[in-house]
C-alpha cells in the first residue's frame, strides 16, 4: 500500500496510488478475462494521466449523469428515487456503450433526502422542474458581501451557521446554535449543549439524520450493482471530488453577478477568501479519494479558468492579466493538473487555454 510514504515525491506518490488503482486490488472480479479489461482500461487512464507519450489511445471517460438513466427510458424523477433500477441502468449502460470509465451513479443523489432537508440549492425533477427532466442550479446570493469576514475567519462555522440554513430549509435552527467552540471545556459545555437541546434545533438534527440514513440505505440498494460493474470490468473514473475555490464563491455563495462584481468592489476580499478555501477544497477531494481507494479527483471549473483578479498588475504571456493559479486549482500539495505539460505553479500556464473541467491525481493513499 502506498500509505503516507514520505520518502517518495508528491509525483511518485501519485504513479503509485494510480498503479494501485489501476491493478484492482480488492475487488471480486467476475472472471479472469473480465480482471485483465479493467487492468487494460484503468492502466490507459493512468497513461493518460500521466501523459505518458506510450499511451496507446484517448481514454473514453464519460461524465454521464443522467444520461444511463434517460438512455434506459428513466426520467429524471426515476433516477432520483428508484436506486436499483438507477444502478441497472448504469450497469447496462457500460455493458453496451463499453466505456473506459463508469460514471458516478452517487452524483444522481437520492430525491427523498433532498425532500427531507427541504433543500433548495438545486431544482430536480418534481421539485422545480419537470419529472422528466434532470436536476438545475438554483444560483442565488446566499453569502452577503459582509459576510465575507465570518468566512475567511472561520470558514467551517460559516458553513454550518450561516450558509447551510439558508441553503437547506429544514436546518434553518442550525442559525441559532452558538459557535462550536462552547463545547470546548466543562464550564462552558452545559450552555452549549441547552441551546443544542431546544426543539428547533432537535428537529434539524432529527432531519440531517434522517436524510443519512436515507442515502445510506440509498447507496447500500445502489452499491452491489455498482460493484458489478467493477466486476465487470470497468472501474470509476471519479474517486473524489472537489471545487476551486473561486468556484465555490461563485457559484455558491455570492452567485456569479455579484462574484463578478466583487473581483471591482472588493477584490482583496475575493482573494483571502479563495485563499483560506484552498486546503479544506483539497481535503474534500483527497478525502473521497481516499475513502475509495481511487486517486482520481474531479473538478468541474465553471468560471474560475476565465476570471481575472483586477488587482493584479502582473501579464500573462497573451497580455492579459494574470491571477494566482489557486483561483484555478485547488492547489498542487495533494494533486497536479493533467491537462497540459505546462508548470501549473505559474498563473500564464493556466489562462491561455482553461479547461472547463480538470481532473487530478490524488498522492495520499489508504494506509
Amino acid at each position: 500500500m502506498v500509505g503516507q510514504n514520505n520518502t517518495l515525491s508528491v509525483t511518485e506518490r501519485q504513479d503509485a496510488f494510480l498503479a494501485q488503482w489501476a491493478s484492482g486490488e480488492g475487488i471480486e472480479f467476475a472472471g479472469p478475462e473480465e480482471k485483465a479489461a479493467y487492468q487494460e482500461r484503468a492502466g490507459l487512464v493512468s497513461d493518460a494521466l500521466k501523459i505518458s507519450p506510450d499511451i496507446k489511445r484517448v481514454p473514453i471517460m464519460p461524465l454521464t449523469t443522467f444520461a444511463p438513466t434517460m438512455l434506459k427510458g428513466l426520467s429524471g424523477h426515476e433516477a432520483m428515487y428508484n436506486p436499483e433500477a438507477a444502478g441497472q441502468a448504469y450497469f447496462d449502460f457500460c455493458a453496451t456503450y463499453q466505456p473506459d470509465t463508469a460514471g458516478a451513479a452517487s452524483m444522481l443523489m437520492y430525491g427523498p433526502a433532498l425532500e427531507t432537508l427541504q433543500y433548495n440549492l438545486y431544482k430536480w425533477p418534481g421539485h422545480g422542474v419537470a419529472e422528466n427532466l434532470s436536476y438545475q442550479f438554483n444560483e442565488k446570493e446566499y453569502m452577503k458581501p459582509e459576510e465575507y469576514d465570518r468566512l475567511i475567519s472561520d470558514p467551517t462555522d460559516f458553513y454550518l451557521r450561516f450558509w447551510m440554513p439558508k441553503t437547506h430549509a429544514a436546518l434553518a435552527p442550525l442559525a441559532d446554535i452558538p459557535p462550536i467552540y462552547g463545547a470546548m471545556e466543562l464550564p462552558m459545555l452545559g450552555p452549549w449543549l441547552v441551546a443544542m437541546g431546544t426543539p428547533p434545533v432537535q428537529a434539524a438534527l432529527q432531519a440531517l439524520m434522517t436524510a443519512g440514513k436515507q442515502c445510506f440505505d440509498w447507496i447500500n440498494t445502489m452499491g452491489p450493482i455498482l460493484g458489478q460493474i467493477m466486476a465487470a470490468g470497468f472501474p470509476f473514473g471519479i474517486g473524489g471530488a472537489t471545487k476551486a475555490p473561486f468556484d465555490v464563491l461563485s457559484d455558491s455563495f455570492r452567485g456569479t453577478t455579484s462574484l463578478m462584481m466583487d473581483l471591482y468592489r472588493r477584490p482583496e476580499k475575493v482573494i483571502e477568501a479563495a485563499q483560506r478555501l484552498v486546503q479544506p477544497m483539497i481535503d474534500q477531494g483527497v478525502s473521497g479519494a481516499v475513502a475509495n481507494g481511487n486517486p482520481i479527483v474531479f473538478i468541474p471549473l465553471h468560471k474560475a479558468p476565465t476570471a481575472s483578479c483586477p488587482m493584479s498588475s502582473s501579464r500573462s504571456s497573451t497580455g492579459r492579466p494574470s491571477k494566482p493559479s489557486w483561483l484555478a486549482w485547488p492547489g498542487r500539495a495533494a494533486c497536479r493538473p493533467v491537462s497540459s505539460k505546462a508548470d501549473t505553479t505559474s498563473a500564464s500556464t493556466i489562462w491561455p487555454r482553461p479547461p472547463t473541467s480538470a481532473a487530478c491525481i490524488c498522492s495520499t493513499a489508504p494506509t
